[in-house]
C-alpha cells in the first residue's frame, strides 16, 4: 500500500505517481487512464466542498482487485452525491456524467473522521463470458461422450452424483441472495431516481419514451418466442416433474397475493411477486421522505454492494456450472437437446434485431427524420467491445452531441437516464427464456402467467443496473415466479454470457435512439448536422 499527498498546486506530479504505483501493480493502460480521470474528478469535488484541504491519495491491491482510495480528513462531504442529481441545469454537468457512467466503479464511506472514495482500477484477470461461452459446446461434447461410449451406470454416476449435487449449490447460493439482492437494487435505483422531476417536460418526455421501448421489447420478447418455441417442445419426464407446480389463479386472486399481510411473509417465503411489490413501495416512500431517511437510504445502498460482490463471487463459478449443465442435459435428453439450444439462441437474434429496427422507426415515426444517419452512425458503438453499459455512457453522449447534432443538454440527459432504465435487450431475453422454461416444463402461458412475467421483467429491468451480474439473479427470480428448478437455467446462463456484449450495445444504441427523439421533441436538434451523417449523396448524371 502506498499513500500519495494530493494537492490542488501538484495535481500532475501525484497523478505521475499514482500511475507509476498502478503500473508496478500490473493495472492496464486503459483501466489507470480512466482511473485517473475519476480520480481528478472525485479530487476537484473535495478540493470545492472542502476548501482546498489536502488529499491522500492511497493504492493498493487485495485479492488480485487493484484499488485507488482518495481520502479527505475533516467534516463529512460526499462528492459522489452530485450523481443523484437529475437537474439539467447544473453547472458542471459534464462531470457529473463522468462519476455517473463509472457510479459502479466508484463507493463513498466515511471512517474514523475520514471521507474515503474508493475506485475500482481493475478487477482480477478474468474472462467469465469467454470461459462461459467455450464451456458450453465442451460440456455438449463431453455429455456425448458420456452418452456412446461409457456405461450407462457410470454416466448415472456422473450425472447424480458429481454434477448434479455441484449445480444444486450453485443455485441454492444463488437462490439465497435473490430476495436482498433483487429488494436492495430497486430500492437504490427508485432512491436514485428520487431527483428526476427537477428535469421537468425534458424528464417526462424521456422516460415516456423508454417506456415505449420497453414495453415494444416485451412483445417482441413474446411475439418470436412463442412463434419460435413449439408447444412440442416438452418431455414427458419434465411435464411429469412439474404436476401441479402451477396453478392458474383468477386475476383477483393474483392481485390479492401479490400484497403481503406482513412485512416477514414474503422475506421467508421467498415470494417474488410480494419482494418486487415490497421494494418498489419501499424505494417511492424513502424517495418521498428524502433527507429525513439518509440513514436509511446508506444502509440499503451499503448492503447493495455487498449483496452484489457476493453474487459476483459466486458468478465466479458460472463457467463450470454452464459446463456441467451442458453434460447433464445431453445425458438426460440425449441429442436432441442441441436444437434446442441451437433454436434459442437463434431467437435471442431476431430479438435483438428487430429491437435495432425498431429503434429506426421510432426515429421515423416520431421524430420525422430519415433513420440512415442514425444507422450508419450506430455501427461505431458496434466496435467497441464493452460488456458494461456504463462505460459506453460517454461515447453515446459523443455520438449524440458530435455526430447527430444533439444539444449537448439533451444528449447528456438522456444518455445518462438511459443507462439507468433502458433495459429494452434484457427485458426480450427475459421474456424469451420464460417462455422457453414454460415450454420446456409444459407450463400453459395463460393470460395471469403472461401478466407476472410482464411485471417481473418490468421491475427486474429497473433494478438490473444497479449490481453486477444481475442475469443471473433474473433467471432465477424467473425460476421461483415460474416454478421451475433453478437448475434449468444452467445452459441458459451460458448464453446469456456469450450475448451480454450484444445486448449492452444495443441497449446503448437505443439511448440514442431516444435521445434523437426527444431533441427533436424539443427543437434542440440540428437536422443538417445529423443528416450529414447519412449516406453520401449519389452524384448527379452529366
Amino acid at each position: 500500500m502506498k499513500e500519495i499527498p494530493y494537492r490542488v498546486d501538484s495535481l500532475g506530479e501525484a497523478s505521475d505517481a499514482i500511475e507509476q504505483e498502478l503500473q508496478a501493480l500490473g493495472a492496464e493502460p486503459k483501466s489507470i487512464a480512466k482511473s485517473l480521470l475519476l480520480a481528478e474528478e472525485v479530487s476537484m469535488r473535495f478540493f470545492e466542498l472542502g476548501q482546498g484541504t489536502e488529499l491522500t491519495a492511497v493504492v493498493r491491491k487485495r485479492f488480485g482487485r487493484v484499488q485507488l482510495s482518495i481520502q479527505m480528513t475533516g467534516e463529512e462531504i460526499d462528492p459522489l452525491e452530485e450523481i443523484k442529481d437529475w437537474s439539467v441545469e447544473t453547472e458542471d454537468y459534464y462531470r457529473t456524467l463522468i462519476l455517473r457512467a463509472n457510479q459502479s466503479r466508484m463507493t463513498y464511506c466515511r471512517k474514523n473522521g475520514r471521507n474515503i472514495v474508493e475506485i475500482r482500477v481493475q478487477d482480477s484477470k478474468r474472462r467469465l463470458p469467454l470461459y462461459s461461452a467455450l464451456a458450453l459446446p465442451a460440456g455438449l461434447v463431453v455429455g456425448m461422450i458420456l452418452l456412446w461410449l461409457c456405461p450407462q451406470e457410470v454416466t448415472a454416476f456422473v450425472r447424480d452424483q458429481v454434477i448434479g449435487p455441484f449445480q444444486e449449490l450453485f443455485f441454492d447460493a444463488l437462490n439465497m441472495l435473490v430476495v436482498p439482492v433483487v429488494f436492495c437494487s430497486i430500492v437504490c435505483t427508485l432512491t436514485g431516481l428520487s431527483s428526476l422531476s427537477d428535469a421537468g417536460r425534458l424528464g417526462g418526455k424521456t422516460v415516456g419514451v423508454y417506456t415505449i421501448t420497453t414495453l415494444l421489447a416485451i412483445a417482441v420478447g413474446f411475439g418470436v418466442s412463442l412463434v419460435g418455441f413449439p408447444k412440442e417442445m416438452a418431455t414427458g419426464e419434465l411435464v411429469t416433474q412439474m404436476t401441479g407446480a402451477f396453478s392458474p389463479r383468477s386475476v383477483t386472486e393474483l392481485l390479492d397475493s401479490i400484497v403481503p399481510k406482513n412485512l416477514l411473509q414474503p422475506i421467508l417465503e421467498g415470494n417474488l411477486m410480494q419482494i418486487l411489490y415490497l421494494s418498489v413501495f419501499t424505494g417511492i416512500a424513502l424517495s418521498l421522505l428524502g433527507d429525513a431517511v439518509r440513514p436509511v437510504k446508506t444502509l440499503i445502498e451499503s448492503l447493495n454492494r455487498l449483496f452484489g460482490l457476493l453474487v459476483s463471487l459466486i458468478g465466479t463459478f458460472v463457467p463450470v456450472v454452464v459446463f456441467a449443465a451442458s453434460i447433464s442435459v445431453i445425458v438426460r435428453f440425449g441429442a436432441q437437446a442441441i436444437p434446442a439450444l441451437g433454436l434459442f439462441l437463434l431467437t435471442e437474434v431476431v430479438g435483438m434485431v428487430l429491437i435495432f429496427l425498431i429503434y429506426a422507426i421510432l426515429i421515423r415515426v416520431f421524430a420525422g427524420l430519415s433513420p440512415m444517419p442514425f444507422l450508419r452512425n450506430a455501427r461505431t458503438m458496434l466496435s467497441d467491445r464493452e460488456t458494461d453499459s456504463s462505460s459506453n455512457l460517454p461515447k453515446a453522449a459523443a455520438l449524440c452531441t458530435g455526430k447527430l447534432g444533439i444539444s449537448q443538454r439533451v444528449a447528456l440527459f438522456t444518455t445518462s437516464l438511459g443507462n439507468v432504465i433502458n433495459m429494452d435487450n434484457s427485458c426480450v431475453h427475459l421474456v424469451i427464456c420464460s417462455v422457453l422454461l414454460g415450454r420446456l416444463y409444459g407450463l400453459e402461458l395463460t393470460g395471469q402467467t403472461i401478466v407476472n412475467i410482464v411485471l417481473m421483467v418490468l421491475i427486474l429491468s429497473i433494478g438490473s443496473a444497479a449490481v453486477p451480474n444481475s442475469g443471473f439473479v433474473a433467471l432465477s427470480s424467473l425460476t421461483s415466479m415460474l416454478g421451475v428448478p433453478a437448475v434449468s437455467v444452467g445452459l441458459l446462463i451460458g448464453v446469456d454470457q456469450a450475448l451480454d456484449y450484444f445486448r449492452t450495445t444495443n441497449n446503448t444504441i437505443g439511448d440514442v435512439a431516444a435521445a434523437v427523439v426527444v431533441a427533436k421533441s424539443e427543437q434542440e436538434i440540428d437536422t443538417a448536422k445529423y443528416n450529414q451523417g447519412g449516406p453520401a449523396p449519389k452524384p448527379k448524371k452529366e
